[in-house]
């Protein structure tokens, strides 16, 4: 009986050994096998090549692609029904990137005031299966292996340079193909920004500085100092109004910033009257500007103006700025309750008040009556 299974004992699955994606107009080589051929043994081998377990094809072209192969083995018993089983090669084919194939996306001039971000976009023509990318001669924001670039650029040291888009195929690390994009600087908003300069006179100034940066020499220099309602350097708002007063500064190493309140019941110019205050700061952002936010209160006399003093200073330098707040004459309503209790007992003596005079005037009328009543009866006796 043993004897008689080991005899008839059954195959295994068939199985191929083949890539999963095959280059367009390369070759292709895969074996078809069992895990075991049982007893009496099976056939195994591609159906398409005559049962041989080798399949070999040359400079495979796109009408291959898809193509099924069929992994066969057939156990043929004495006397009894053939057992066949199959699994099926799906032949798929890869291509791309070709050179020419691959651009960027991206502003043609950028324009920045040295704190905006740039975003490139490497496009190229179908590619199966999807590529993986690299940027070079950049340094994007979450890596540099994805289709999309971000990054600040640098408005003086990045301008004119060049980003490579580098598209490499899956299946053969060999095949790529590649695109460049030349970062050009348009500096207008930053001219803006420092007081309406020209392009150029803003790059001159931005050089100037971010070599200082890198030298580490950068002094410090206060480039504005504003609330949400300045006109120039004045500030009206309303008495004891709450408002946010921001302090942006530049500099290398990145200065340190002090606010000081000072009251000005008089008009009179910074630093003749009233104490210094010192306010806290905030908030800090960026690695060579510094926009400090301070939370301020605004005089609580109506038409008395405060003054704000920004002070920035690091060991290279220091700069200082003011701003005045005139507070006008429309309060803040606050709720106080010793304030409504008194208004109340007011209006209700008032009332009282006029109470009484109303019943004083009755009365007098009523008499006033009564003598003219009085009168008229003895003149008719």
């Amino acid at each position: 009986m043993k004897c008689l299974e080991e005899l008839q004992r059954e195959p295994g699955d068939p199985k191929f050994y083949c890539p999963e994606w095959v280059m367009l107009g390369s070759n292709v080589s895969c074996h078809c096998n069992a895990t075991r051929l049982g007893s009496p043994p099976a056939t195994v081998g591609w159906a398409e090549n005559d049962s041989s377990t080798e399949l070999n094809l040359e400079l495979v072209e796109a009408e291959r692609n898809l193509t099924n192969y069929t992994c066969q083995l057939d156990w043929k018993r004495p006397g009894m029904v053939t057992v066949t089983k199959k699994k099926i090669y799906t032949l798929k084919l890869a291509h791309g990137p070709v050179q020419g194939g691959v651009w960027v996306k991206g502003p043609g001039n950028f324009k920045t005031d040295g704190l905006r971000k740039i975003e490139l976009q490497c496009f190229h023509e179908p590619i199966v299966p999807p590529p993986v990318y690299e940027w070079e001669g950049g340094k994007c924001a979450g890596g540099n292996k994805r289709a999309v670039c971000k990054f600040v650029p640098h408005p003086v040291n990045n301008n004119g340079d060049v980003l490579t888009c580098l598209v490499t195929s899956v299946v053969d690390g060999k095949v790529s193909a590649f695109a460049n994009y030349t970062v050009r600087i348009d500096c207008k908003i930053l001219a803006a920004r420092l007081g309406m300069l020209s392009s150029d006179a803003a790059i001159y100034i931005m050089k100037k500085n971010f070599v200082a940066l890198n030298t580490g020499t950068g002094e410090a220099r206060i480039l504005n100092i504003t609330t949400e309602f300045t006109s120039g350097y004045v500030a009206v708002t309303k008495a004891n109004q709450h408002l946010k007063l921001n302090c942006e500064v530049f500099g290398n190493p990145v200065p340190k910033v002090k606010v000081y309140r000072k009251p000005n019941q008089n008009g009179s110019k910074f630093g003749e009257e009233g104490e210094e205050q010192p306010l806290e700061m905030s908030k800090n952002i960026t690695e060579y500007r510094k926009l400090s936010t301070f939370h301020v209160w605004a005089n609580e006399i109506c038409g008395v103006t405060d003054t704000f003093r920004c002070d920035a200073e690091n060991k290279n330098g220091e700069d200082s700025k003011y701003v005045t707040v005139r507070s006008n004459c429309t309060r803040v309503a606050k709720r106080n309750v010793s304030l409504i209790i008194g208004l109340h007992i007011v209006g209700v003596t008032s009332l009282l008040a006029m109470a009484t005079l109303t019943m004083y005037f009755l009365r007098q009328r009523n008499k006033e009556k009564k003598w003219r009543e009085y009168g008229m009866g003895s003149s008719a006796l």
